[in-house]
């Protein structure tokens, strides 16, 4: 599901795929395929849970985005003790 946030914080379901597997290529081919209906579309943060799949697609269609951990992942995997998980 792809959630967007608009300027007064409040956030609607925009999208929603079915893939067959949690690839990472079946993933990016999905958000590329939704970039390409919306071309202007340059989201600046992406928030994830820790699947590498998910990550490695977000990064390949959005270069340049900042990606975070969801508050219930980061809980799940730990922090640095400021709220923070490095996604590498």
């Amino acid at each position: 599901m792809v959630v967007v946030v608009d300027e007064h914080r409040r956030a609607f379901p925009c999208a929603y795929f079915i893939i067959q597997h949690e690839r990472t290529e079946c993933v990016g081919e999905a958000l590329a395929y939704l970039k390409h209906l919306v071309p202007n579309w340059n989201p600046t943060t992406i928030i994830t849970d820790k699947a590498d799949e998910d990550i490695n697609a977000c990064r390949a269609v959005f270069p340049n985005v900042l990606m975070i951990l969801c508050e219930f992942h980061a809980k799940k995997h730990g922090s640095d003790g400021c709220g923070l998980v490095r996604m590498e």
